[in-house]
């Protein structure tokens, strides 16, 4: 589905990413695993489009991805550490996860509450929660409404930016599950950052690990687990990142 070729980024003279190659297949979860630090999140922009790589190629389906295309915005979606920075409070939760269907345009106007109603539902949230505001809701209902959000206009392939590293153990065990009951159910395609290697075995079918910038490790989770080939991996499950 997505082939990363040759991915290099600076910012200033520092070197952020350095040579990134790897594929991702439909219907794959893959986790990148590293420190803070390690160009994880930059990477995972640079496949949304919202910053410019320095060089390399990104492929979607055999095809470049075409930024400038505004549907591309419906095949790639994020769902970031904490929703609430990226949920205006001003805003009820109805017509947060509603924008982006009148953005894209992919209802009318009057089909939108129904769409939003049944987007509440598959992320097991109530329809009272359409009348609420973001400051109104737990950490877990924030990341529902977050997923519920991205959801929204259907895309194929989900970034998923450290998605529970912020709540508590049993919050994050529901919405663990809630992503691989999504993720078999919408036929999903996940990319799963985080520096916690149990949340990638929870969720991963394969981990690549990066260390400053460059791929040390690319294999299946149970292998890099049990038989880490690179001393930098072998070193984050020693120090209890696993």
């Amino acid at each position: 589905m997505l082939k990363i070729k040759n991915i290099n980024k600076n910012f200033g003279r520092l070197e952020v990413l350095k040579g990134i190659s790897f594929e991702i297949k439909r219907g794959e979860s893959l986790g990148l695993l590293g420190e803070s630090g390690a160009g994880k999140s930059t990477l995972a922009r640079i496949i949304l489009g919202l910053i410019p790589k320095d060089s390399g190629d990104i492929f979607l389906n055999g095809q470049p991805v075409d930024y400038s295309i505004r549907d591309i915005r419906k095949i790639f979606q994020i769902i970031f550490q904490d929703p609430y920075t990226s949920l205006n409070p001003k805003i009820k939760i109805g017509e947060a996860i509603g924008e982006p269907i009148l953005i894209h345009k992919i209802l009318p106007k009057n089909k939108i509450r129904q769409k939003v109603e049944e987007l509440l539902s598959l992320v097991r949230l109530s329809k009272e929660h359409y009348n609420r505001y973001p400051h109104e809701l737990s950490g877990g209902e924030r990341q529902r409404v977050g997923i519920a959000r991205a959801l929204s206009v259907g895309p194929s392939f989900l970034i998923l930016d450290e998605p529970v590293s912020s709540l508590d153990l049993s919050v994050q065990i529901e919405l663990l599950d809630l992503l691989k009951r999504l993720k078999d159910e919408l036929g999903l395609t996940y990319l799963l950052i985080a520096h916690d290697l149990a949340v990638i075995k929870y969720i991963c079918d394969r981990v690549i690990v990066i260390e400053k910038g460059e791929i040390v490790e690319d294999d299946k989770v149970d292998k890099v687990l049990t038989s880490p080939s690179d001393a930098y991996t072998k070193k984050l499950i020693e120090a209890g990142l696993g």
